[in-house]
This record gives C-alpha cells, sequence and structure tokens, in this order.
C-alpha cells in the first residue's frame, strides 16, 4: 500500500469515529508525535484501527446495557449513566470501561432473572 493509500485510509477511519471519540484519538496523536520515533504511516494506521475497534466495542456494550435497562424503566429508572457504575472513572482506558460495561450487564442480567425467579415462586 503506498503512503498515499495510507494517509486515505488513515482519514477515512479517523472521520468514521464519533464526535466525542475524535479528541481522545487527537490526544492519542499528539502522543504519538512527541516519541523519539515517530510511527510510521502503517504504524498509524494500525494504531488508528485498534483504537476505532475499541469504540466501536464500548459503543456496542454500552448501547446493550442501556437496552437492557430501558426494558424496565420502573426497576432501573431512566438515567442510564455509566459512571454510576463501580469502578468507572474518566481516566480509565476505552477497554477498561467496555470491560465494566459488560460486567454491569451481566449483573443487571442476573438481578432480572432472580427477580422473574422470585416473581414466580410467589405465585403472582
Amino acid at each position: 500500500m503506498t503512503i498515499e493509500q495510507q494517509r486515505i485510509q488513515y482519514k477515512t477511519i479517523r472521520n468514521s469515529l464519533p464526535q466525542p471519540f475524535r479528541g481522545e484519538w487527537r490526544e492519542i496523536e499528539r502522543a504519538f508525535a512527541y516519541l523519539d520515533t515517530p510511527p510510521t504511516p502503517s504504524e498509524w494506521v494500525s494504531e488508528l484501527c485498534k483504537f476505532s475497534t475499541e469504540v466501536g466495542q464500548y459503543l456496542q456494550a454500552h448501547n446493550a446495557w442501556v437496552m437492557l435497562r430501558s426494558e424496565d424503566h420502573h426497576g432501573w429508572g431512566e438515567d442510564h449513566d455509566p459512571t454510576q457504575i463501580k469502578g468507572w472513572g474518566d481516566h480509565l482506558d476505552l477497554r477498561t470501561k467496555t470491560t465494566l460495561l459488560r460486567r454491569q450487564f451481566n449483573e443487571d442480567m442476573q438481578t432480572m432473572v432472580s427477580y422473574d425467579e422470585w416473581r414466580e415462586s410467589r405465585d403472582w
């Protein structure tokens, strides 16, 4: 792949990032620019692809968690703010946030199943 093709690929992937994550990528770009040996064009594309994949996984986990909680507004309420998740912090990387969302999803699912089983045992 030529350098020009890599630039086009880089620009395309970068422009496909959802707005809130573009700023985070700019910070990563700045950090890479200050390295003693700056990344090659193919390394830039590779790192951006990794970041884009992490963004996709985060969004998928977040959307699944919100949808699960949206099924029962009375039980969970209207607020689906991940900052309420135990261990959550703005300083965490996307991979860690994704793991926390998936863990919370599983805990919420277990709570829902336990509640449903409890209700069935009560002959409602």
